[in-house]
């Protein structure tokens, strides 16, 4: 199941929401962190990316 799906059962009362820890682990695990850093660093290198504060101020 799609991640996006885990959560929108979570916003519908679906599923727990203890459940967030244990769906963004497993997107980790399945290569999240990777596919946003590729997707950002497309978007940087073409002008498009918005940091986030956490990104400019190094926290």
């Amino acid at each position: 199941m799609p991640t996006e799906d885990k959560f929108t059962d979570i916003m519908r009362g679906r599923r727990p929401v203890s459940d967030v820890r244990q769906i963004v682990a497993e997107w980790r695990r399945d290569g999240g962190d990777e596919a946003r850093d590729f997707s950002m660093k497309i978007l940087r290198d073409d002008g498009r990316a918005q940091e986030c504060a956490e990104d400019r101020t190094g926290g």
